[in-house]
């Protein structure tokens, strides 16, 4: 004799449950509890039995003036990949009584004795599921990595636990569906559901290990994929430290390693009050709050060891060597993977040109142009200021060469009324650690020269070309300014 499935099981109790309630009425009827009257007769029972596809699948009683009610187990007719639309009523002898009914439908006194109900069935849409273990990421899509495979059809979902599973798969207490005793493992990590995508995070589409799968929340088409999403225990932390004021504070992000085994140095949100201050803005970190330790931009991709950290294969052996739950071990592991990093915001610039026949022009900013292009005009001279610490600057003049003194703050630097080009300039700060001011110029017959910082010259010497433009930008270490390319001069000579 065949062992009753645990489809025929749940059968038999539902059965089981009916029959006793149905007898239980009719006991307490024996017992004289409610009499009948006159003009109330007995209600007549009917035996009702359900056939789906010809097979029996629901056996109970109605009376007069019950309802069908639902007598399909829609979980297994879900399974199986049909869903039934309505009834057709025979009676015992198999003669058509009424068609397409609805479980909604009344039983009446003129409905046969003995009611056999044979549904009418529409088949479900169906997603083929296939889950991939995705242990290794050179080849993700090898049979020996398949888990498992589900139909999941329209309308329908399936729980990822062991009763709802097919015959040989089992989930672990996570919801890790595997076959058998086969759990997929992936060394240094941790299973954390099911992605969309075999990539390192998944995409932005992930499934529970521990919830339903529904079919309206899978992607389109008959066969999805979906891959085991692993967590690197490897956890590192950059805390970004606004670095505004002695006391300020900071935001810890914790990331695993991505892309060839780098992080991402990302800052803070853009709405985050950490990363407004009037007037400013973040343009890089660095390992030191003066900005004289290691420069990272905002947004670039950086190893383990170029932050300062120990390597991922380092941090993973040592994962498997000590005892996370002691605190003291747990603190001192989150510690060494961690490293501090500063924002380094810029210092604004504001400069301002005196040009041949037009006077000083009004002040710009932060890499704007100041002076004139395409008018064959000449600079004459320039002042600069900045907000922090000073800057000091001096020009190299027509017939004069380079001034004695510098200019600082602003002050004027060149030539007024004397008719004299200007030709090259130099800039320079003072009192401001980690930052570099930059500045080029903008040259008769040589168009935009390259970038100079800090001192070093930018423009022409002992050529007779007048320099008609300058641009200006004070920024901490690590970031260039733009339009900046190392192969273009700044500094042109005999």
């Amino acid at each position: 004799m065949a062992l009753a499935t645990p489809r025929r099981q749940r059968r038999q109790r539902f059965l089981c449950r009916e029959i006793l309630a149905n007898r239980g009425m009719w006991s307490r009827w024996k017992r004289g509890r409610k009499e009948p009257s006159p003009s109330s007769p007995l209600r007549t029972w009917h035996y009702l039995t359900a056939r789906v596809e010809g097979g029996s699948i629901y056996q109970g009683t109605r009376r007069d003036g019950d309802i069908i009610g639902t007598v399909a187990l829609e979980s297994e007719l879900m399974r199986e990949g049909t869903r039934v639309t309505s009834w057709d009523m025979r009676d015992g002898d198999g003669e058509l009584k009424h068609e397409n009914i609805s479980a909604e439908y009344v039983i009446g006194t003129d409905d046969p004795k003995n009611i056999v109900l044979v549904a009418n069935t529409e088949t479900l849409a169906a997603k083929h599921v296939n889950f991939w273990a995705n242990v290794d990421e050179s080849a993700p899509y090898v049979d020996d990595q398949k888990v498992m495979e589900l139909d999941i059809y329209e309308g329908g979902s399936e729980f990822l636990t062991d009763e709802s599973l097919p015959d040989g798969y089992s989930a672990d207490v996570l919801g890790l569906v595997a076959y058998g005793d086969r759990l997929p493992q992936r060394p240094g990590f941790t299973f954390g559901g099911w992605a969309i995508k075999a990539d390192e995070n998944g995409d932005s589409t992930a499934y529970s290990a521990e919830g339903d799968l529904a079919y309206e929340d899978l992607p389109a088409g008959e066969t999805v994929n979906l891959y085991g999403l692993w967590f690197d225990n490897a956890v590192y932390g950059i805390n970004y430290h606004a670095n505004r004021s002695a006391s300020d504070t900071y935001v810890k992000a914790e990331q695993q390693v991505v892309d060839g085994n780098r992080l991402g140095v990302y800052g803070f949100d853009a709405d985050d009050n950490n990363a407004k201050l009037a007037g400013r803005t973040i343009v890089s970190w660095n390992t030191k709050p003066d900005g004289t330790g290691k420069a990272f931009a905002t947004g670039s991709m950086a190893t383990p060891d170029e932050l300062g950290l120990p390597s991922r294969d380092a941090y993973v052996a040592e994962l498997d060597e000590v005892d996370l739950n002691d605190d003291a071990t747990a603190k001192r592991i989150e510690d060494e993977h961690t490293v501090d990093l500063y924002a380094q915001w810029n210092i604004p610039v504001t400069y301002s040109a005196h040009v041949q026949r037009k006077g000083d022009l009004p002040a710009v900013s932060d890499g704007a142009t100041a002076g004139t292009i395409g008018e064959s005009k000449r600079l004459e001279a320039f002042s600069a200021k900045v907000i922090d610490g000073s800057i000091e600057y001096r020009s190299h003049l027509q017939g004069k060469g380079w001034e004695k003194s510098w200019a600082a703050d602003g002050t004027r630097s060149g030539t007024i009324g004397e008719g004299r080009r200007l030709e090259a300039v130099q800039m320079r700060l003072k009192g401001v650690a980690g930052q570099h001011v930059w500045y080029r110029v903008h040259s008769q017959s040589f168009g935009w020269l390259g970038w100079a910082k800090d001192g070093d010259p930018a423009g022409t010497v002992g050529v007779a070309k007048r320099a008609e433009a300058v641009e200006v930008q004070v920024l901490p270490k690590g970031p260039k300014p733009i339009g900046y390319n190392a192969q273009v001069l700044a500094h042109r000579s005999r």
